[in-house]
């Protein structure tokens, strides 16, 4: 489990990781509405699409975290920047704002969220299923392919893992 909250340094600014709570929860939801014209698109047509949208809604983010689901927010200077959505060892949902990509943030979350994993010695691996704009991302985290790219209910994605060892 990540902490509740640590801080790393990164170009003068504090990054602050922290689990989200339901206040929280709710404040992601509208930061995600936001970042939709940024998101880079992995879906196919119209089912893709509202696949894409429900995974982001407010209520199904809450409905996820009933199930045992957690998030971890990355914050700079109270603005949210980043976020995982894990659960056991699955990550569900991983994303950074545009403009904060390739400075660390997601390297860090994704880094916490393995340690954490690895250190309980409940599960031998972490698996994802990566949107195409985020393989080369986690192949340099030592993520393997276990399939080919594949489809479903119009979201595409590639099946990876990280054996711990």
């Amino acid at each position: 489990m990540i902490q509740n909250q640590s801080k790393h340094t990164m170009s003068n600014a504090q990054i602050k990781f922290f689990i989200a709570d339901t206040d929280e929860i709710k404040n992601l939801a509208v930061w995600l509405k936001s970042h939709f014209p940024t998101m880079e698109k992995t879906y196919i047509g119209e089912k893709g699409f509202k696949t894409y949208i429900d995974n982001f809604k407010e209520k199904n983010l809450l409905d996820r975290r009933k199930k045992g689901f957690e998030i971890c927010c990355a914050k700079i200077e109270g603005e949210i920047v980043g976020f995982c959505e894990y659960n056991s060892n699955q990550i569900h949902l991983f994303f950074v704002a545009p403009k904060y990509q390739n400075q660390g943030i997601g390297s860090m979350m994704l880094e916490q969220q393995v340690k954490s994993l690895n250190q309980n010695g409940v599960y031998n691996k972490v698996i994802i299923e990566s949107p195409p704009q985020a393989y080369d991302f986690f192949k340099k985290k030592h993520f393997i392919p276990t399939a080919p790219e594949l489809e479903r209910d119009g979201m595409i994605f590639k099946p990876m893992e990280l054996h711990f060892g």
